[in-house]
């Protein structure tokens, strides 16, 4: 067997996330196993990534590992991959291993950005990409809501019912909001970015992170609720999960 590191790249709003589903729904996994089997003319392939990503999630850079049956060059592999895979999915690069190891326990943070604009209506043209709130938006607040989030905190207010994890704290590097201007001939808005780095995160737990922040733009959660819901289990949840189609997975 033969193992190759590849970065892909992909549009979430074609894919039910990343992982293989038992329904047979589409999903980026399933559909890169599937032409890797092509290519091979083999049953066993095998394939891991770096993390996660739920249904109309984006990633500019992914990680996977793959164990195949037959040898390529790095550039054939690249070249058969890229002109058979769906358009919404693009390998960057690939590169040997010298064995199959998961990529999970090889990155020691991981980055995600947010995208959303605040228009009275959406925009055609960025609507696959950014989540559009026609709501009144304390955006200073907002601000200051993502500086709390850096340090280490109990996330567990800030996540779904999933796989199940050994503990919901986890460190935040860096965390921050800024607005973006527009931009390419104006097909896409002004607009702004959340962007955050940490250890790991749990299922869902940006989108719901997103969610508040929002709420707490809106005057709903006040920054000391917030605050409060690091630190302790809260009755319910301070916000509703964000669209997954505004979050795109950087690292």
């Amino acid at each position: 067997m033969f193992s190759y590191a590849l970065i892909l790249c992909f549009k979430g709003t074609d894919f039910c996330g990343w992982q293989k589903q038992s329904q047979g729904e589409i999903t980026v996994q399933g559909e890169l196993e599937k032409i890797l089997k092509k290519i091979t003319n083999s049953e066993e392939v095998r394939s891991v990534s770096s993390g996660r990503t739920d249904t109309g999630v984006h990633a500019l850079r992914m990680l996977v590992h793959i164990e195949i049956s037959k040898s390529f060059s790095n550039t054939q592999l690249l070249h058969s991959l890229n002109s058979l895979l769906p358009k919404s999915i693009l390998v960057k690069s690939v590169d040997n291993l010298d064995k199959f190891v998961s990529p999970l326990g090889t990155v020691s943070s991981r980055k995600y950005i947010y995208l959303f604009s605040n228009h009275q209506y959406h925009h055609p043209f960025d609507h696959d990409f950014i989540v559009n709130i026609s709501y009144d938006l304390d955006i200073k607040k907002m601000q200051q809501a993502a500086l709390i989030l850096v340090g280490e905190h109990d996330f567990i207010n800030y996540m779904c019912v999933g796989t199940p994890v050994d503990s919901t704290r986890r460190e935040v590097f860096a965390c921050y909001l800024s607005k973006e201007d527009e931009t390419f001939h104006g097909l896409i808005r002004s607009h702004y970015k959340f962007e955050i780095q940490a250890t790991g995160f749990l299922k869902q737990m940006i989108r719901l992170i997103m969610g508040t922040l929002i709420q707490i733009g809106r005057g709903k959660v006040s920054l000391d609720e917030f605050e409060e819901s690091l630190k302790a289990p809260v009755p319910e949840k301070l916000g509703p999960t964000a669209p997954g189609h505004g979050l795109f997975k950087i690292s």
